[in-house]
């Protein structure tokens, strides 16, 4: 089929298609997954919905909130190191900083780093205050308003007041007064 039109509805045109064939191919994916693979246990339907409102919000969180890879980090920060990858991943396992997975790579949330490109110290303790969460907990913690804050979300307010940010991460993680 050939189609003239002008050059900003064919590239809405070639969007839509690629849109429509992504949904296609995911929910095969999605479908798969939901059965088990005797085919008799499926997952029920609040979970799946629960699932879709998780996805939502990590859909979210990376359009709102830069991300860096590993590489982009030794960049930042200076590293001479020849294994781009060795920096963040250090930091990370010293529980000086986080990631997400996305698909199948690890992206650091860029807000968790000064100009200088190293981590923020108030970063590593929200990090041992969450001990257990997962890491995209801590991204959902950090970009949530927080009453502690007025309102604003820790993210935002990480470089001005950190210490009213791992205040806040302390009163979250406390459990519920009984």
């Amino acid at each position: 089929m050939v189609i003239s039109a002008p050059q900003p509805v064919l590239s809405a045109l070639e969007e839509l298609a690629e849109a429509i064939a992504w949904q296609a191919s995911q929910g095969e994916r999605v479908l798969e997954s939901l059965v088990d693979d005797t085919g008799t246990r499926v997952l029920d339907q609040a979970r799946v919905l629960q699932l879709h409102h998780q996805a939502e919000a990590r859909a979210d969180f990376l359009k709102r909130h830069e991300t860096l890879t590993s590489a982009e980090i030794a960049a930042l920060s200076r590293s001479t190191a020849r294994n781009t990858s060795a920096l963040a991943n250090r930091w990370k396992a010293e529980g000086r900083i986080f990631a997400v997975t996305v698909g199948r790579t690890d992206r650091f949330p860029a807000f968790q780093f000064g100009d200088d490109g190293k981590p923020l110290p108030a970063v590593g303790e929200v990090i041992g205050t969450f001990a257990g969460e997962s890491d995209w907990a801590l991204a959902l913690w950090f970009a949530a308003p927080s009453g502690w804050l007025g309102g604003a979300t820790p993210a935002s307010v990480l470089v001005e007041d950190p210490a009213a940010v791992v205040a806040a991460a302390r009163h979250a993680a406390e459990p519920p007064a009984v």
